[in-house]
């Protein structure tokens, strides 16, 4: 529906939003894409589904405290009859669906309208009274109403699927509303800004015509041959205001021959600029072999308001309940039970609202027939804190329904109705309620156990103040530390626990287990790897010592046969000098160095 392809140009730059931030605004709403919608869904199975959908759609945007304004439809224009016709007869494949084409036609002969869709939304029509809203009858187009009521600030956006509504005008356009719950506080909807659309595509109302005029809508079927890449490249390289004059020139002005002459023969002009240029001429030899483009019709019928636009917009007025259940039990077939059930939350949202905005417009007897009795819970839906509470409804609900014998027993119980209302209202109007819910909360909060103080004695140990009060319990000498499971090495001090002489002759001997437990934990990064001054002579001594606690496996002692070195090894805070016999010549140490850690590999 609307401009062939500009939906898919202007889709991308859309934001999708939670419905509650349209809370407090108007919105315009095409009821006629509404009913086609819930025609499209499945078979017409004579459930009159276009009344259901348009009921819950409907009480999904009050809960939401949007206030709709639904335009009908009027007469169409004498172009869309043209365009019907040859959409109609393009679909005829075979006998049946030939006969179905004809009826068709013949119901548009009207006024473009058929007697069946108008029937349709006369009931449609009757509902939304019912319901308290306004319904709007537009001179032609539902759309065009819608765009002019947003131009003119009546309304803050439009509801609709069809795009020719920015071409008569339109701001804001609401498409593809989405409902994830019946309760309606979980829908979403697609924000398109013309605003938006102007700043990055650079693809204003006129080009918009335009482009009508190019690829096609619901007045005109386009320039055969012209996609909407090549359209959109066109326009975007023209001017706003200057685009439909430009569109108009084509047949009368003659400089275009010699511009096609001047591309071909320029050699600084930039490639960019010739493939602009290439471009409109190609669809300009397309537009010139028709007689009637661009049509004068077309721009006319978006460009030129037809019929008054309202200057008032009614409030949602208080909703029919008792005609409601029978207009629900007579078109749906519901129970009078359920239609109840299902009519009260409008009922319960517009006397909140108004208690809240406009305390004047709810009567004593409205007041007494409506009375909360208790709130459940509090309830976070997208940001927005609700109540579930509960509402008593007098007695006077139940005699507008039939009972059957089975339900007068679970009478009371049925006047109870559950919603969910906004948790500033209900706050600001039942304090009393309010705080009632907050004292019952407080008390089902059990409080935190506190460790009791220990006894030492005859005296009592008492938590200091910066005590945390916490589930824990008490250290008992009984308790085993973590740590006491697992083996522990026992560190030796040389000179306390062995007794060691600083200059003893046998201290070697007496330490062989001590540097062996030393040496087991020690790592490769605790020797130096690198051939240095200070790190040689340690090593080799580290090597000896290696040596000797292998021999010292079977011998008690180290044979002390060679020449003495000594060095100073500390262990545990001990200084001790260990004096190294040994057992062959010095040339024994003219041996290549190798890093210990490659001989620990070894």
């Amino acid at each position: 529906m609307g401009v062939v392809g500009l939906w898919n140009i202007v889709t991308p730059l859309s934001k999708t939003i939670p419905v509650y931030e349209l809370r407090g605004k108007t919105v315009a709403v095409d009821l006629s894409c509404w009913i086609v919608d819930s025609q499209n869904a499945g078979p017409d199975d004579g459930s009159n589904k276009h009344l259901r959908a348009i009921y819950f759609r409907t009480m999904a945007l009050l809960l939401n405290g949007i206030n709709p304004v639904f335009v009908l439809e009027g007469t169409a224009p004498v172009l869309k009859h043209d365009i019907i016709r040859e959409r109609n007869q393009n679909r005829k494949h075979n006998k049946n669906e030939d006969k179905k084409g004809k009826k068709g036609q013949s119901q548009r002969a009207n006024g473009g309208r058929g007697h069946v869709f108008n029937n349709v939304v006369n009931e449609c029509k009757t509902l939304l009274k019912l319901i308290g809203l306004t319904c709007i009858r537009a001179h032609g187009e539902a759309e065009a109403m819608c765009a002019y009521l947003n131009q003119d600030g009546m309304v803050d956006g439009c509801i609709t699927q069809d795009s020719d509504c920015f071409l008569y005008g339109a701001k804001v356009v609401y498409r593809n509303l989405a409902f994830s719950q019946k309760s309606g506080l979980g829908c979403s909807v697609e924000e398109h800004s013309m605003d938006r659309i102007e700043k990055i595509y650079n693809l204003g109302r006129n080009k918009m015509i335009g482009m009508a005029l190019l690829c096609g809508c619901d007045y005109g079927p386009g320039v055969p041959g012209v996609g909407k890449e090549g359209a959109i490249k066109l326009l975007r390289a023209a001017d706003e205001k200057d685009i439909l004059t430009r569109l108009k020139s084509w047949k009368t002005d003659g400089s275009i021959y010699k511009l096609e002459t001047a591309v071909a023969a320029s050699k600084n002009m930039s490639d960019e600029m010739k493939k602009l240029i290439s471009n409109e001429l190609s669809i300009r030899k397309k537009c010139v072999a028709i007689d009637n483009f661009p049509m004068q019709e077309l721009i006319d019928e978006f460009k030129i308001r037809r019929g008054q636009v309202p200057t008032k917009i009614d409030k949602w007025d208080c909703p029919n309940i008792s005609e409601l259940i029978k207009f629900m039990e007579k078109k749906l077939k519901w129970k009078p039970v359920y239609a109840l059930l299902k009519t009260c939350p409008l009922l319960i949202r517009w006397y909140v609202d108004n208690l809240y905005h406009f305390p004047s417009r709810v009567t004593m007897t409205m007041r007494n027939q409506i009375c909360p009795k208790e709130i459940k819970r509090v309830r976070n839906q997208q940001s927005i804190n609700y109540v579930e509470i509960e509402w008593v409804l007098s007695e006077e609900f139940g005699n507008l329904i039939e009972l059957e014998e089975e339900e007068h027993e679970n009478n009371q119980r049925k006047m109870i109705i559950t919603t969910y209302e906004l948790q500033d209202q209900i706050k600001k109007l039942f304090p009393d309620l309010y705080e009632a819910y907050e004292t019952k909360i407080s008390q089902k909060k059990k409080p935190r156990k506190t460790c009791a103080p220990q006894s030492n004695g005859d005296n009592l140990i008492q938590p200091s103040k910066n005590f945390k009060q916490r589930k824990c319990k008490l250290h008992d000498e009984k308790d085993r530390k973590i740590y006491e499971f697992f083996p522990q090495k026992k560190r030796i001090n040389c000179q306390k626990d062995l007794n060691l002489s600083v200059n003893s002759k046998n201290a070697l001997t007496q330490i062989n287990g001590v540097v062996e437990g030393l040496f087991n934990e020690l790592a490769e990064e605790d020797f130096a790897t690198d051939v240095e001054e200070d790190s040689m002579e340690m090593s080799l001594i580290v090597g000896k010592v290696c040596q000797c606690v292998d021999k010292n496996k079977k011998t008690d002692t180290v044979p002390m046969t060679a020449p003495v070195v000594e060095d100073k090894i500390q262990v545990d805070n001990c200084d001790v000098n260990v004096s190294l016999n040994k057992s062959c010549d010095s040339s024994d140490f003219d041996i290549p160095y190798i890093p210990l850690g490659e001989r620990i590999k070894k």
